[in-house]
C-alpha cells in the first residue's frame, strides 16, 4: 500500500512541475503577442518564437500523456485535448507567417525568378547565408527583445528571450547584388536589448563569445554557417562606451578585400581625418571625412595585394584599422 502511495504521490509532484511549466510558457506568450502589437514590423519572428513555445508545450503533454499511461494505467483525454490545441494554435502561427508566400500567385514573383535565372543552383546558396547567436545572460527576462545590429545601427536580425537566454539568427549579405542588405563576413556584431522591466534598450557587456562549430575562442563578427555562444551581462551594461575607454566604434569589412571595402563609422564626435597608409606607412589614399551613423563604401581596386591601415583621427585619438588586400 505504502508503495502504491509514493508512486501517486511522485506523478503528482511530477504533474505539477509540467503545468508549472506549461503555465510559465503561456505566460512568454502573452507578452510576446503584446510585442507584436507593440512592432508589427518584426512580427514574424515573434511568432516564430511562439511556434518554438508551442513545441515546447506539446512535449509537455506527451510527457504528461505518457507518465499517466504508464504509472497510472489509464488514458486522460483531457491531456490529449490540450495537446490539439496546441498543435492547432501552432498551425494557425504558421499558417500566419507562410500562407503570403506560399499562397502567392505566381505572377507576384515571376519577376524575382527572372532576375537570378543567370545564377546557378549552387551559387542561390548564398542567397540564404546566416549565423546564429545563442546569448545567455542571467539578467535577461522571459519576453525582453534581444537585437543584433552593425556599427551603423541597421537591424540584422533579433528574437524575443526567454528566462537567461535568446537564440538570434543573423543574415549575411547577398554578394549577387549592388545593396548591403545583410552582414557581410568579419563584420562587427553589436547586441542590443530591449529591457522590459527598464522600459529602454541596453548595450551588455559582452563577456566572451565561443564558437560551437570549431570550439575555440571568437570574436563577435559575422561569420556564414558559424553558431556562436555569447555571454554578456547587463548589471554594468552600457550606452556608447566599451570597457570605459572608447565612444566610437569603426569597423572595416570585408576583410580580406578585393574589389571594396566598408567602414562602418559608430561616432558622434567630428572626425578630422581618415587615410589609409600602406605598410611602409606611404599615404596611399583619404576618405571623405563623415560623423554621426554611417558607412562608407571605398573602392580598393586599384591598390596592390597586401596589407594596408586605416588611420582614423577623432579629437586626440587615431584609430587604427588594420586591412587585408588580395
Amino acid at each position: 500500500m505504502e508503495k502504491v502511495q509514493n508512486k501517486t504521490e511522485w506523478y503528482k509532484n511530477k504533474l505539477k512541475i509540467y503545468d508549472k511549466q506549461i503555465e510559465q510558457i503561456a505566460q512568454q506568450e502573452q507578452t510576446v503577442k503584446a510585442l507584436t502589437v507593440k512592432d508589427p514590423e518584426n512580427a514574424v519572428f515573434k511568432k516564430m518564437a511562439m511556434i518554438e513555445n508551442l513545441l515546447g508545450v506539446i512535449t509537455i503533454h506527451l510527457a504528461k500523456y505518457r507518465i499517466t499511461e504508464l504509472y497510472m494505467h489509464n488514458k486522460k483525454e483531457a491531456i490529449l485535448n490540450d495537446m490539439r490545441q496546441a498543435v492547432y494554435k501552432l498551425i494557425i502561427y504558421l499558417e500566419e507567417i507562410v500562407s503570403n508566400y506560399i499562397d502567392a500567385p505566381y505572377s507576384d514573383y515571376s519577376d524575382k525568378l527572372q532576375l537570378i535565372a543567370h545564377i546557378s543552383q549552387k551559387d542561390r546558396y548564398f542567397f540564404i547565408r546566416k549565423m546564429g547567436l545563442v546569448i545567455d545572460c542571467a539578467d535577461l527576462d522571459a519576453g525582453d527583445e534581444v537585437i543584433i545590429k552593425d556599427v551603423a545601427g541597421r537591424k540584422l536580425g533579433s528574437a524575443v528571450s526567454q528566462k537567461g537566454r535568446a537564440v538570434v539568427s543573423v543574415w549575411g549579405d547577398n554578394p549577387f547584388t549592388h545593396e548591403i542588405e545583410g552582414a557581410a563576413n568579419g563584420e562587427l556584431l553589436i547586441i542590443e536589448v530591449y529591457h522590459n522591466s527598464l522600459s529602454k534598450e541596453i548595450i551588455p557587456r559582452v563577456k566572451y563569445s565561443k564558437s560551437l562549430i570549431n570550439k575555440r575562442a571568437s570574436e563577435l563578427v559575422f561569420t556564414d554557417n558559424e553558431l556562436l555562444v555569447v555571454e554578456v551581462e547587463l548589471n554594468s551594461a552600457i550606452t556608447n562606451v566599451i570597457d570605459g575607454e572608447e565612444s566610437c566604434m569603426i569597423n572595416v569589412y570585408p576583410n580580406p578585400a578585393h574589389d571594396y571595402i566598408i567602414i562602418g563609422i559608430n561616432c558622434d564626435d567630428a572626425i578630422e581625418s581618415m587615410s589609409i597608409y600602406d605598410v611602409s606607412g606611404a599615404r596611399v589614399a583619404n576618405v571623405n571625412k563623415t560623423t554621426g551613423n554611417n558607412k562608407i563604401r571605398f573602392n580598393v581596386e586599384r591598390f596592390n595585394s597586401g596589407v594596408y591601415f586605416l588611420r582614423t583621427k577623432i579629437g586626440s585619438e587615431i584609430y587604427e584599422n588594420k586591412i587585408i588586400v588580395q
